[in-house]
């Protein structure tokens, strides 16, 4: 990915680019090794995938 902004003369700017992520919301259950006989539970986590760039533009 790239950008470009035009700049007036006589000032200067900055372009900044960040990723932009979609989350997915999901519960965890495990089973211990090597106990094997207890289980953990994680609700609530969140795994990010990347889909795409933005940009911010400043000027000063």
């Amino acid at each position: 990915m790239s950008g470009s902004k035009e700049v007036p003369r006589g000032k200067h700017g900055t372009l900044t680019a960040f990723v932009k992520y979609s989350g997915k919301k999901f519960d965890v259950q495990a089973m211990l090794v090597p106990q094997g006989d207890k289980w953990i539970a994680q609700r609530n986590k969140t795994a990010y995938k990347p889909i795409g760039v933005c940009f911010k533009y400043s000027e000063r």
